[in-house]
């Protein structure tokens, strides 16, 4: 990656700090790197990393560019640095970390709503994870991984996943496409009317519509 900059971290030192901004993402090529929160005012590790892992990429996608966890190097570390133009188009050509980003995102919606004692109609849930995608700059996703992210995130029986997708391809939002490797895949054809329609299905639910 000779565009990229290469950044090293002596062993024990600290990469960067839960709380802090950032306006970098790292890719771990040498050494460990042990990431943590502070809860209840004690030290949480939530992880040891190994290369070849991504890390401080919550930053680049919260709107808050906040650090989410304290990152700390084990040992010598060595990491490609990846800024905001390099994290947005390392996604796009990606498949697996643009995975590892519906995973984040799913995540999110499903602690919102636990947080505001909220829990959404699966429809609902599935339309708002999709808006979170595209509005992430996803919008072409992994058919069977975000089948199973979406199946556990929200509790519910494959084939009611299935059902929803149904729905929307029926709708003309999805299509399901395939990847010049032959890999099945969601893409997003309206996102923008993702939660829209999800607040019409849910009204016409009321009301004792078919849904």
């Amino acid at each position: 990656m000779p565009s990229y900059a290469v950044r090293t971290f002596l062993k024990y030192s600290m990469i960067f700090s839960e709380g802090s901004r950032g306006d970098s993402a790292y890719l771990l090529q040498e050494g460990r790197v042990e990431l943590s929160k502070d809860v209840h005012g004690k030290k949480k590790v939530l992880a040891i990393l190994n290369p070849v892992n991504m890390f401080g990429e919550m930053s680049l996608i919260l709107d808050d560019k906040r650090r989410t966890a304290t990152a700390v190097a084990l040992d010598d570390v060595r990491a490609v640095e990846l800024k905001q133009k390099h994290f947005d188009s390392f996604v796009r050509e990606s498949p697996q970390i643009m995975q590892t980003l519906i995973d984040v995102l799913v995540h999110r919606l499903r602690s919102s709503t636990k947080k505001s004692m909220h829990v959404p109609s699966l429809f609902q849930g599935v339309c708002r994870t999709f808006e979170l995608m595209a509005h992430n700059g996803v919008r072409k996703c992994d058919y069977m991984h975000t089948i199973m992210s979406l199946k556990e995130a929200f509790v519910s029986p494959e084939d009611k996943v299935l059902d929803i997708l149904y729905k929307l391809e029926h709708l003309g939002m999805i299509e399901q496409t395939y990847s010049p490797d032959g890999a099945k895949c969601i893409t997003l054809l309206h996102p923008d009317h993702f939660t829209v329609e999800a607040a019409r299905r849910v009204q016409a639910h009321a009301k004792g519509e078919e849904f």
